[in-house]
């Protein structure tokens, strides 16, 4: 039997508060979508994915999606999932690719996506993304998981101290005030990177 093309879906708030009523949204949802939202989950894992199409919910994000249950025993199950990519351990960290650095702090984080940390401030010679990367260039790159979710590889670096600084210090280049003062909130420990395929 064929999956249908869309689901529909429930989607209530996981926020935790003593009192709280959140209404609960009903939608149709591409199945294709939901997909995403379930390996974003639990990684490309056939058996786990099929179950919460069989559970028939997923928490993602402080969000519940419930919809009714899945029977994922299908050919159209093996097709639709091999629609999505595998993740890939042995490719190498590409920087042409990269599309956005997330900086992980003590106490929190800030992206930077690349459009964004590519624009030059006025009067500035310098832009933002070319000196991260010149700085991140002597951390090592490793790969760490294909993110269903933003639908990029995902890289994971430690950052030395001295690296740590000089980005923070290069968060002047940035126009957005609000993500210069985040990158400026705290040492820098380790950043992500998203890299379109």
């Amino acid at each position: 039997m064929e999956m249908a093309a869309s689901v529909r879906v429930k989607l209530s708030s996981e926020a935790a508060a003593s009192i709280s009523l959140t209404p609960v949204v009903s939608q149709e949802m591409p199945l294709h979508d939901l997909m995403a939202l379930l390996l974003s989950a639990v990684g490309k894992d056939e058996a786990r994915v099929r179950d919460l199409l069989r559970r028939g919910t997923v928490v993602s994000e402080g969000a519940r999606y419930r919809w009714a249950s899945i029977d994922a025993g299908s050919e159209s199950f093996q097709k639709l999932l091999g629609t999505f990519p595998d993740p890939e351990p042995a490719r190498v960290f590409s920087e042409s690719q990269c599309r956005a650095i997330t900086f992980i702090q003590a106490r929190g984080q800030a992206t930077v996506s690349r459009e964004v940390g590519s624009k030059r401030r006025l009067l500035q010679r310098r832009i933002f993304w070319e000196a991260a990367m010149r700085w991140l260039a002597d951390c090592p790159v490793t790969y760490v998981r294909y993110n269903y979710r933003e639908r990029a590889d995902e890289y994971g670096a430690q950052v030395a101290a001295e690296a740590a600084a000089a980005i923070r210090e290069s968060a002047r280049l940035l126009a957005p005030a609000g993500l210069r003062a985040g990158l400026r909130a705290g040492p820098i420990i380790r950043v992500t990177l998203l890299c379109d395929r």
